[in-house]
């Protein structure tokens, strides 16, 4: 995290822009913006929700599903403090490193993000994860 924090400050002083964003790396960017916005609220339903199959999360009869977060940078024990520090400061390092890239790489970033993103926001809806805020 000191990292991510060192990052950003290294950034915002040098204050550097390559290039003016196209309408694609803008709409690329609010693809990531917002998938990882979702990504976020299902963290929080993580947390939300006891991991244990004592809750309702009872898919049928004899099965039992729990959840656990996987990205080992939020770290355990898993809490709402905890990614909001990881989304929002991530979020923000994102934009300030897209903004100092030149057009090809942006795009480039921009589409890694926003790829990665959409994927793992897909497959927690698709193994039954909601979304808390």
């Amino acid at each position: 995290m000191k990292y991510i924090f060192t990052l950003i400050i290294s950034l915002l002083s040098s204050c550097v822009q390559a290039d003016d964003w196209t309408t694609e790396q803008k709409s690329i960017g609010v693809v990531a913006l917002t998938a990882t916005a979702i990504d976020w609220t299902q963290t929080n339903w993580i947390v939300d929700h006891d991991r244990s199959c004592s809750r309702q999360l009872v898919q049928r009869p004899g099965t039992c599903t729990m959840y656990r977060e996987t990205n080992p940078i939020i770290g355990r024990p898993l809490s709402k403090t905890k990614a909001a520090l990881y989304f929002g400061l991530g979020g923000v390092a994102e934009g300030l490193i897209a903004n100092t890239l030149p057009g090809g790489y942006r795009t480039a970033l921009l589409t890694g993000i926003a790829s990665f993103e959409v994927y793992r926001v897909g497959r927690n809806y698709n193994i039954g994860m909601g979304m808390s805020f």
